[in-house]
């Protein structure tokens, strides 16, 4: 059977951010069940690189993602990786929204991120295609070609002398002597591997892999669940040159149908928030293009609803049900759960992909305090 130094589970932009960092100091075997990388949360998002406005300033989320913001722009710099720091606003297109609005630019000044007030006469001004009463501009979200992304990570954990392997579909996990045995199946075919190191980043499926764990370990896993998004591609006219965004809901289950950019400039809009029992519905419902067509009219009232195309879905993976406040990541090292050289990462969703790189250095630093 062969040993190996450090394994981790999972090949989405954290679990490869976390990979790469690793890679530097030993040799890293990473199993992801999917036929390539990032093809659950990393590839069905808005692609934002976040600031940092929305969570708790006492967050490891918040914390990660303004760190992880910085690093990913200079990573996208020195790769050369398609990005666009082309802002954001979120806007108030009501008066009963301003006192929202101002408490997010409070926090934003608690937490030193660079925003901006815009009065309606600047928002006119700027782009008058835009209804709001006042906005706040956060010169520092961008986008990013996330699919550069993940194949840059890739190419950083090879060239580190470490192992990708897919269609790789890992199903229990053991805690046996000083290390971990994991068992995986290829083509039907049942393996096993042992590890000295494991990182549990498999997204949608952590907690699964968890409770397999926590059967002979006791260790505790926190409730999962699923959160629908959807997207509508916009096909007629308007262009737009900055992200916009509504004001959050105040459990922040979403952030709201907003305008995003692709890198070549077209526009979509979402996603919604729809709790569901099936991680893999990536369908888009037709019917819902009114919806998002009344919700888009709020900011951007030119918008027709034949104008949105069904796009693409994507599943959060939620630590708390509908209606609760949103959590904090949790990436539970040793201190936290009792069990050596063992990383579990649960519940990240947004802003995960901007945090990324951060959470790399962050599970780093839990496995060689």
């Amino acid at each position: 059977m062969q040993t190996l130094e450090c394994l981790v589970i999972g090949a989405g932009a954290v679990g490869l951010a976390i990979a790469r960092q690793l890679s530097r100091r030993c040799q890293v075997m990473v199993l992801e069940q999917h036929a390539s990388a990032g093809q659950e949360t990393t590839s069905r998002n808005s692609g934002v690189i976040h600031a940092g406005l929305y969570y708790p300033q006492h967050f490891l989320k918040t914390r990660l993602c303004m760190q992880g913001r910085e690093q990913l722009y200079r990573y996208c710099q020195q790769h050369e990786i398609p990005y666009k720091r082309c802002g954001k606003w979120i806007v108030a297109s009501h008066r009963d929204e301003l006192p929202a609005l101002h408490a997010l630019h409070n926090k934003a000044k608690a937490l030193a991120i660079p925003c901006q007030l815009l009065s309606q006469a600047q928002i006119k001004e700027s782009t008058p295609e835009i209804n709001a009463i006042a906005a706040l501009h956060s010169p520092d979200t961008g986008i990013i070609d996330s699919a550069a992304y993940i194949q840059q990570l890739e190419r950083d954990v090879l060239n580190n002398g470490s192992q990708l392997f897919y269609q790789h579909t890992v199903g229990a996990i053991e805690k046996k002597d000083n290390g971990f045995l994991v068992s995986f199946s290829v083509n039907q075919q049942q393996h096993q591997v042992y590890c000295k190191r494991l990182i549990n980043a498999a997204g949608l499926q952590a907690q699964t892999l968890s409770h397999t764990l926590a059967e002979t370990t006791r260790i505790a896993t926190p409730n999962s669940y699923y959160c629908k998004g959807q997207y509508f591609a916009y096909t007629g006219n308007e262009r737009i040159n900055q992200l916009i965004y509504p004001l959050p809901k105040p459990n922040h289950t979403g952030l709201g149908i907003h305008l995003t950019l692709n890198m070549d400039g077209s526009m979509k809009f979402g996603p919604d928030a729809h709790y569901t029992n099936n991680a893999q519905d990536y369908g888009v419902d037709e019917a819902q293009r009114e919806h998002f067509a009344q919700a888009i009219q709020r900011y951007l009232p030119t918008i027709q609803a034949d104008e949105l195309q069904p796009d693409y879905a994507g599943i959060r993976p939620k630590l708390t049900a509908a209606h609760e406040s949103a959590a904090d990541f949790i990436i539970a090292g040793p201190e936290s759960h009792g069990i050596n050289n063992l990383i579990q990462c649960f519940g990240i969703e947004s802003p995960g992909l901007t945090a990324s790189l951060a959470i790399g250095h962050h599970v780093e630093n839990l496995l060689w305090p």
